[in-house]
């Protein structure tokens, strides 16, 4: 796997989750989502690792067995 670097602008997070930034941006409104942590020209930062760890405890909880 190849190393992203920590923070990354939204565009670029939904790039690396393949979903368009739309879903990303739905995902925002979602409970417990990561907010961004730093604003830089204009653009919003996430810091990537808590993203993932989102997907993974959403995920988690979202299964209908």
């Amino acid at each position: 796997m190849r190393k992203l670097p920590s923070f990354i602008p939204r565009h670029k997070a939904a790039e690396e989750l393949g979903v368009s930034l739309t879903t990303l941006k739905r995902w925002e409104t979602l409970t417990g989502f990561p907010k961004p942590k730093t604003k830089l020209f204009g653009k919003d930062y996430f810091y990537f690792q808590d993203i993932i760890a989102w997907m993974e405890n959403f995920n988690g909880e979202d299964k209908n067995d």
